[in-house]
């Protein structure tokens, strides 16, 4: 049965014990309190709409707040009626207030560095747009040093020259003094000539006119198919084991620390500006460019980090050693803290390499993915990792992975429950593309073992249109079925999956609401629309749920944490405006207080 979040409502007499017992309760003209009341809030918020998202989605006019916790939420009369002399009182005239929203899935640390240093190529839709972006990016770096550049999609640019990526003489063209490479979305490279050469790569490779053995139709060399230069490669690269084989060559260097430490400070002001208080940093070895921002006192997000875990084909021997070095669960505080592993059961549609029980419709013929490892060496890690206490967060973007997934965690959950028979364990399956699949409905075994599912539906925002080609017209309406999932009973928490997608929170609201894709403006599934409320709550209250954390945070309630926002406009008027609601956050506040705001902010205290 899906847990119930929020407050119990209570009448009189049994609020007035509850008060004695817990400090907690509502006055007689319906106002929630605490015995904080005897002193006065540091800060009130009045004049609003408050979205509360607690168990009834009430909708309030008021806060209250003393140091970083809510102590009264009801009417603007009743609030103003605490005011001390020395609270601060912020009149809200008619603006809108959320809780903070959680990003449930973010290769984070790499945001603040991407968007200082990187050309974000994600809606790009033609070559000379591409041309254009990286000729800027030159313009501003010093001759000899590397133009990155990350996410440009086939799909967007295809009208202007069939799919295909600028090709390395066209870089070139842009870039003559610089090496330049371009991430695709998911796995896949565009270099310049430059820096081809510096990665070693020319007419002396023994591969610059024959494939090698190791290329197939999803992992190849694109080559110049007429002129001068037919048959050498065109600078870009595509698949999984290509990308494997050419990361054994120089490329433009890992970050620093100090570069790593940076990007943290850079990335949480973009992510507070889109109302973001918390996120979820999956599958990372090392959480030192966290730790050094948290030991400065200047770590402002609510950070919980996943360990990664891998194995090999045969052996766990290197997750082993690494699991037995940090052997332990929950390690931390309410602002940054380890808490489970993240592993990968197959790859990504992107790539066509996801686990699929329907063949891809693109590229090679019956085509159904890949698992990343044997079963057996998985069920070995899974036990490994939860022997040492630590929750499991598996990647799996295929049904079958997704199958495979929820089958093992329950071998697992059997085996833990053992040992602990009340053990709360809240296991994700990560993207969850497609768990109403006709051949594995897997939704089924979520929704009976209470698996968390975490989604991603800013990918069918931001990248429906080549998955759309990948796996066709009736998977790609099955395609993130969040409102299947939450009729089944399914706590779904949402993500983006920063880099491969943007990091925008209210993008994957929008197609969750809407079932637009951003590029192309088709809609397939309407049927799994959901209501702007429940698209809030996979952001709010059940990303705080996925972590243990409802009853600290996730909504505007008595005794939880002041993470909050403040917009110029109502989310609950028009569905339409989610798409451009990063622009109308005017403040974000963590604890109660001001951690971003607007330039476009006329609010004051």
């Amino acid at each position: 049965m899906k847990k119930k979040l929020g407050y119990l409502k209570l009448g009189l007499v049994s609020t007035f014990v509850m008060c004695l017992l817990l400090g907690t309760g509502y006055t007689s003209q319906g106002m929630q309190t605490t015995q904080q009341d005897y002193y006065a809030p540091d800060l009130v918020l009045l004049n609003g709409k408050i979205i509360t998202v607690d168990e009834d989605f009430l909708i309030a006019e008021a806060l209250a707040m003393r140091g970083d916790t809510i102590t009264a939420v009801g009417k603007t009369e009743d609030i103003k009626s605490l005011v001390g002399p020395k609270t601060r009182i912020l009149d809200l005239q008619g603006k809108t207030v959320i809780p903070g929203l959680q990003d449930s899935h973010i290769h984070f640390v790499r945001l603040g560095w991407n968007l200082h240093y990187q050309i974000n190529l994600m809606d790009a839709t033609n070559v000379n747009e591409i041309q254009k972006l990286v000729r800027e990016k030159a313009s501003k770096t010093k001759p000899g040093d590397w133009v990155l550049g990350f996410s440009w999609d086939w799909r967007k640019i295809q009208k202007d020259k069939q799919g295909a990526m600028a090709n390395r003489f066209e870089l070139d063209e842009a870039a003559p003094n610089n090496p330049v490479h371009l991430n695709y979305v998911e796995d896949g490279w565009a270099f310049n000539t430059l820096a081809m050469k510096l990665n070693g790569m020319d007419e002396y490779w023994e591969w610059w006119r024959k494939d090698p053995p190791w290329t197939d139709e999803l992992n190849y060399i694109e080559r110049f198919t007429s002129g001068p230069h037919k048959g050498e490669p065109t600078g870009v690269f595509y698949g999984e084991t290509t990308i494997d084989e050419l990361r054994k060559v120089v490329g433009p260097g890992a970050r620093t620390l100090a570069e790593k430490v940076q990007s943290v400070l850079w990335g949480q002001e973009e992510m507070l500006s889109c109302g973001v208080t918390s996120i979820i940093d999956p599958g990372i070895t090392d959480i030192s460019p966290y730790q050094y921002v948290y030991n400065a006192g200047k770590l402002k997000l609510r950070v919980t980090a996943y360990l990664r875990v891998r194995g090999s084909r045969t052996s766990i021997e290197s997750d082993k050693k690494l699991v037995e070095t940090l052997s332990f669960s929950n390690l931390g505080d309410d602002h940054l803290r380890w808490r489970g592993a993240k592993y990968s059961a197959d790859g990504g549609i992107g790539s066509l390499n996801a686990a699929v029980s329907e063949p891809f419709e693109f590229a090679m013929e019956y085509n159904y993915g890949r698992f990343r490892r044997p079963e057996n060496i998985v069920a070995q890690l899974y036990k490994l990792v939860t022997d040492h206490g630590w929750e499991l967060h598996t990647h799996c973007t295929g049904d079958r992975g997704l199958a495979q997934t929820t089958r093992l965690y329950e071998k697992v959950m059997g085996e833990v429950k053992k040992k602990r028979p009340d053990a709360d364990l809240r296991y994700s399956t990560i993207h969850t593309f497609l768990p109403i699949e006709p051949k594995t409905m897997a939704i089924n075994d979520l929704a009976r073992l209470g698996i968390v599912a975490m989604v991603n539906s800013v990918f069918y925002y931001d990248l429906g249109d080549s998955f759309h080609e990948f796996i066709g017209d009736e998977r790609i309406a099955r395609f993130c079925p969040v409102k299947s999932l939450m009729e089944a009973g399914v706590v779904v928490a949402g993500g983006s999956d920063y880099s491969v997608c943007q990091h925008d929170p209210w993008k994957g609201m929008f197609a969750m609401v809407t079932r637009i894709i951003g590029f192309s403006r088709e809609v397939w599934g309407p049927e799994e629309r959901v209501s702007v409320e429940d698209a809030l709550r996979t952001y709010t209250i059940n990303g705080a749920y996925l972590t243990y954390d409802e009853n600290k945070r996730g909504s505007l309630e008595v005794g939880k944490y002041a993470d909050m926002v403040v917009l110029n406009k109502d989310i609950l008027a028009d569905p339409m405006e989610l798409e451009t609601m990063k622009d109308e956050v005017m403040m974000t506040l963590v604890d109660g207080k001001v951690a971003w705001r607007s330039p476009k902010c006329d609010l004051t205290f």
